[in-house]
This record gives C-alpha cells, structure tokens and sequence, in this order.
C-alpha cells in the first residue's frame, strides 16, 4: 500500500520530545478544548508539555520584570503557572534543548536578558502540562489526542487562534474544518 505524503498522523507509541498532541473535537473542559500541546519532555517518569495555544491576558514584561518584552505571555498550562518557559528557533542559543524541526526549548538566561527583543522569533509560556507515567498514552487510547508534528515555521508563522484546526488539517483530519463553527457539543 503506497503511503500518502501528506498525512502525518503518529501512533501513540511514537510520542516523542518535539511531537504536538491535538485534542480531539468535542472536549468539554476549556482548557484542552480545541488545544495543541508541544511535549517537551517523555521518559518513563511521565511527560510535560507546553500549550501552544492559549492566550493569558499579560505581557511577558508583566512576568519576567529584567526582560522588557512587550509580547503576550502564552499559557503553557495548569501546572505551575509561575514557572516560565521558551520556546525558540535560535540554534545558537546556549543551553538549548533541542525539540526538533527547527525548534528549541529555554537556554541560558543570562543570553536572553542580553538579546532581548532582537533575539528572533519566541514564544513565552507561563505553566505547563504534566501527565503521570502511562497516563498520557492510556490517554491517547482513550481517543482524547491525536499526535502530531510541527515545525518552526508553522508555530511562528500560524495565528495561535488558527494552531488546532491548521495541525489538524496538516495531520489529515477532516475536523479541521469544523474550525469556523461553534464546538455542537456545547450546545
């Protein structure tokens, strides 16, 4: 059987550091309803990801006081909101961990506060996603995730608001197309 080139969808088991998960239509909760989550990190302790796309209503300035960065603070998730984290495209950024396909997580500090605003394309996160061990893939059987992949281009060059249905769309799901209508679930 031929395989076709653009659909992109993983099985569980290959969720990965730099894999999305994108939640399937019709969550009731609102904080994972229409959600796209960047693991940024899965070993047999558990997993952590990032929410993508879900706005906070504070600027990163507001947050990190030395860093004067009049750009919206995201909300990475439920889990320690006090905790900052980045996401980036600089390669040369020391102390990066790599996530793959042109994106990097966090790095030293000290070169942040430096670069500042001209550092390039980032995205700041307040929180974070934690799933216990096996929880995410029991999860995923459960039929609440999809799994996916994103590149750099696609997260800094896609609205946050567009993120869910443009993953799910590049993934191969037709639900991606329910994006300019109401979820039918919260009627």
């Amino acid at each position: 059987m031929k395989k076709d080139p653009y659909l992109r969808i993983k099985e569980y088991s290959a969720v990965e550091t730099g894999s999305i998960l994108i939640a399937q239509p019709f969550w009731q909760d609102e904080t994972w309803q229409r959600s796209v989550i960047m693991i940024i990190e899965h070993e047999e302790e558990g997993t952590v990801g990032l929410l993508l796309n879900k706005k906070t209503n504070a600027l990163v300035r507001d947050f990190v006081v030395d860093l004067p960065v009049d750009q919206e603070l995201m909300y990475g998730g439920p889990a320690d909101l006090h905790y900052i984290n980045y996401i980036h495209e600089n390669p040369r950024f020391p102390g990066a961990h790599i996530l793959g396909n042109g994106l990097f997580l966090g790095g030293d500090s000290e070169f942040l506060l430096k670069k500042g605003a001209s550092f390039g394309n980032i995205n700041f996160y307040a929180g974070f996603v934690k799933w216990y061990p096996k929880q995410l893939e029991d999860e995923i059987l459960q039929g609440k995730w999809w799994v996916g992949n994103i590149n750099n281009r696609q997260l800094f060059n896609t609205a946050s608001r567009d993120l869910w249905h443009i993953s799910l769309l590049r993934s191969g799901h037709v639900y991606g197309l329910l994006y300019p209508f109401n979820d039918p679930s919260l009627n």
